[in-house]
């Protein structure tokens, strides 16, 4: 099984290495941004747990927070997931350089940050980054425990429960005999509350946070509640690290920390030192290129890299080294360099600007005019069928005038308007809150027929709880075309294909009613 986000090699050039000891903050392989206030997407930092916390008194003595991106501010799922990978790694990193033996690792990016991302794909990527980290680099951590996240409710319909851990677990124990060693020794799955150390044991917890460090819902908010009044304790050191950081961060770069970027082509086999080696030419610069050890581990996971194209060429990719190295002749396996493919742009977003996608849906509600800014439009590119604006203008347009959609939206999301409602909520949520909507109006046969097909899709017993949640994320899925539900299906839950069967089915049993008449009466005829 390939994985395509191998561990991340440190090389001391990062800002949280310019003090001694370096800062409790793993910054390792994320994008650096000077005159930036807040955390790089990707990095980790480390907080204690306060005197007297609920987590503290039971031995849980450290929190990870692990910065995700949102899916909406990303160009691609692929992006989205690597961000999210390169935080639980750097959270590896973070702990094992503190001395920690066992870390308890959350769904970092799950519900709140994922938007249209398969769950299923983000939790693989997550547990086998993971996994080759803690295998490739670490001394100290000897085990992490990834924990779906599960709270249990009297009321079946508000329990929280994110399976995707568990299920990416076995399937990748299952996947290759490397992976299940790598599950057996360095790693365990479990179900239940991170902020319980019962149910895990690690000293150490991560917490999904998001790149400003301000406590948020889902885990982050399990977490402030654990800590109780500890909460703002541990903030005030979250923003202390966070400010030393970005103060070490923004001073002059120069040529041993500064990282530069080429996009190159695959060259073929090339000898040098008694070794067959991978040569890459610089496009546009003729005599540049760079030669790198086969055995590096930049070339995990890049299955397109040796497919040649119908023009006879390799694809382009992006190597990724640091200044100081730019003249290097080789780069053996200790050195740093990345290898990333170039992907293609998406081609279910279209290719209108904000400016022509205000005008579109002014001609729903005026107002939203000032809601589909640059942000807005591109958390909807991201999601699916909705990057066009005529499929957004279908949507909003379905609830606009509904008096029911209204109230809801007042009730449950404490927005006066649909402006108000598409402002405040990411484009992920106003799908799905209008897309259950739609279900929870559906006749009684429909949605038996269509609840029927969720709990199929669930693989559920019939002893088994459907949940509030699972149905609104079926329905948001179905949505954005994730999940491709079938025709026939389809066909069935629309109520004029109803009719037309129920009236196919009685006008067969008229004819044969007909027949069968005709047939007696010959008979009496006979006799």
């Amino acid at each position: 099984m390939k994985n395509n986000y191998p561990p991340l090699i440190k090389t001391n050039h990062e800002p949280e290495y310019k003090t001694s000891p370096p800062l409790k903050i793993s910054s390792v392989g994320t994008e650096v941004k000077k005159n930036s206030s807040v955390m790089p997407d990707g990095s980790a930092l480390l907080t204690n747990t306060g005197s007297n916390s609920s987590l503290k008194i039971q031995g849980i003595d450290y929190i990870v927070h692990a910065v995700p991106k949102m899916r909406s501010s990303c160009i691609s799922d692929e992006e989205f997931i690597e961000i999210a990978v390169k935080a639980a790694q750097n959270s590896i990193i973070l702990a094992d350089r503190e001395g920690i033996e066992k870390l308890a690792i959350c769904f970092i990016a799950g519900k709140i940050y994922r938007g249209s991302c398969p769950p299923e794909k983000l939790a693989k990527a997550i547990i086998m980054g993971a996994l080759d980290q803690i295998e490739e680099n670490c001394e100290n951590l000897k085990k992490i425990i990834f924990v779906a996240f599960k709270k249990n409710d009297p009321d079946p319909s508000k329990e929280i429960y994110e399976p995707y851990l568990v299920d990416a677990f076995d399937k990748v124990a299952r996947a290759s005999t490397d992976y299940f060693v790598k599950c057996r020794r360095f790693a365990e799955i479990v179900s239940g509350d991170i902020c319980d150390k019962g149910i895990h044991g690690a000293e150490a917890i991560v917490n999904s946070e998001n790149a400003q460090m301000g406590w948020g819902g889902g885990i982050s908010g399990a977490i402030q509640t654990a800590l109780g009044s500890k909460a703002s304790y541990v903030d005030q050191q979250r923003k202390d690290l966070m400010k030393k950081f970005n103060e070490l961060k923004n001073q002059e770069e120069d040529d041993n920390t500064a990282e530069i970027s080429f996009k190159v082509r695959y060259g073929g086999g090339y000898g040098i030192d008694n070794k067959l080696c991978y040569i890459f030419f610089v496009e546009g610069e003729q005599n540049k290129s760079f030669i790198i050890d086969p055995e590096h581990f930049c070339f995990k996971g890049l299955s397109n890299l040796w497919r040649i194209s119908n023009s006879g060429t390799y694809p382009p990719v992006k190597i990724t080294i640091k200044k100081s190295d730019k003249d290097k002749g080789l780069f053996e396996k200790k050195d740093f360099i990345k290898i990333e493919e170039i992907k293609n742009d998406d081609k279910s977003k279209d290719n209108k600007t904000p400016e022509e996608w205000q005008e579109e849906l002014k001609k729903v509600d005026n107002d939203l005019k000032q809601v589909f800014n640059e942000d807005k439009v591109n958390e909807f590119k991201s999601e699916g069928k909705f990057g066009r604006v005529e499929e957004v203008k279908t949507l909003l347009n379905s609830v606009k005038d509904d008096s029911q959609f209204l109230n809801l939206i007042k009730t449950n999301q404490n927005s006066n308007s649909l402006k108000e409602f598409v402002s405040k909520n990411p484009a992920s949520e106003v799908i799905k809150v209008i897309k259950r909507f739609e279900f929870d109006n559906l006749s009684q046969l429909d949605k038996e027929i269509k609840t029927k097909k969720i709990r199929e899709y669930y693989k559920l017993g019939r002893n088994d709880n459907l949940t509030n949640d699972q149905i609104s994320e079926y329905c948001y899925r179905v949505a954005i075309g994730q999940i491709k539900e079938d025709e026939k299906d389809q066909n069935t839950i629309d109520p004029k294909n109803n009719i037309l069967k129920y009236l196919g089915i009685g006008a067969l049993f008229l004819i044969s009613f007909g027949l069968l008449l005709a047939f007696f009466v010959r008979k009496r005829k006979k006799y």
